[in-house]
């Protein structure tokens, strides 16, 4: 079924078996990039997403995507759950992660040979603090950072890039049910999907500017501070009540740069595999990883830790020299075994016993 779009026919066939299931059109992507279909989109919007794969500065992971204008927002913040929809948002007593799990179970999406995995769904994060929601762990109050602990939206119309194959996918998700026409559903979905993708044709009006201000990079911990933490944090791994800590340290800076010029200058110094641009109407989140966390698909669970790191070299045989220095340090390696140990033991409380390899 990896056709150019999905007709009606296969609409109603699929329709049902799912609740779910995505119109989409195939379109050429040749001269179309994620980060100007994000600028296109974005610009207006305000709750969009960009999870972009770039692999070592000119190659790409297979697919990126980018969506805008979600049809449901989950947010916890300050100890309150709301959910927004159509505009209005109401507050619910519902733990934030049953939340998540009501409205994932209400998708079951149609799967098609030759699309991409994800075809919508629900985008956002989870914050630090929101350990406390399974762990029995203390959490600080950081009133510096006045975001939620977790948002979460609910995107049905979306754009995928195959770079691979040189095309994209502009997708619109019809959740289906008998109070509305499956054709009605049909003929609205696609006439979203080609207002979609007209509107990608049309000229970016986007100038990076020239010169950025400097401005004083400020933190959160001063030298001796961060010196005493670690020394603390050495006692609490002899003692026993760690296997490892991760000491964060926030750097603040003021600026007036767009966000969208700030992702693109990231994924020019530091192209990722996992790159995200998340903009949460008054703040954004943008990142990049290098590593998998965690990936669910068709009821396997899969995590690929990365445990040392060495900077690029300028050729082929430099790098692998810098692999096999790697590959033979015995920290790094030890280090790699003790991450390798806790994802395993992590997995394993939601895994069938045996089942881990």
């Amino acid at each position: 079924m990896d056709k150019t779009q999905l007709t009606f026919n296969d609409f109603q066939d699929l329709a049902q078996g799912c609740t779910t299931v995505p119109v989409y059109k195939r379109i050429l992507a040749d001269l179309l990039t994620p980060v100007a279909a994000w600028v296109h989109l974005s610009k207006k919007a305000e709750y969009a997403f960009l999870l972009e794969s770039v692999e070592k500065g000119n190659q790409y992971s297979r697919y990126s995507y980018v969506g805008i204008n979600p049809q449901k927002i989950l947010m916890h913040k300050d100890g309150q759950t709301t959910i927004t929809e159509n505009g209005k948002s109401i507050d619910v007593d519902t733990p934030f992660i049953d939340l998540l799990r009501e409205t994932q179970s209400q998708y079951n999406m149609a799967k098609l040979p030759g699309i991409p995995s994800f075809t919508g769904g629900l985008v956002g994060y989870l914050g630090y603090e929101t350990i406390a929601w399974v762990e029995d762990i203390p959490t600080h109050d950081d009133s510096a950072m006045d975001v939620p602990d977790s948002v979460f939206m609910l995107f049905e119309d979306m754009i995928t890039f195959d770079h691979l194959k040189g095309s994209a996918l502009v997708i619109s998700n019809v959740k289906v049910d008998s109070k509305h026409d499956l054709k009605e559903q049909f003929e609205a979905a696609h006439d979203r999907v080609d207002a979609i993708g007209e509107s990608l044709h049309s000229d970016v009006d986007y100038q990076t500017p020239v010169r950025v201000e400097q401005s004083k990079v400020s933190s959160n911990f001063d030298h001796d501070a961060f010196e005493s933490a670690v020394l603390k944090a050495k006692e609490h791994i002899v003692d026993g009540d760690i296997f490892q800590l991760v000491l964060s340290q926030r750097f603040e800076r003021q600026t007036s740069v767009e966000p969208t010029t700030l992702y693109r200058a990231l994924r020019t110094i530091n192209p990722s595999p996992y790159m995200f641009h998340l903009k949460i109407k008054d703040f954004d989140i943008i990142g990049a990883s290098p590593e998998l966390l965690v990936k669910v698909e068709d009821g396997t669970v899969e995590i690929r830790p990365i445990a040392g790191t060495r900077q690029r070299g300028e050729t082929e045989a430099e790098d692998e020299m810098l692999a096999n220095d790697l590959i033979n340090d015995e920290k790094e390696c030890a280090e790699h075994l003790m991450l390798l140990d806790l994802g395993r033991n992590d997995v394993g409380r939601v895994s069938e016993y045996g089942s881990i390899t």
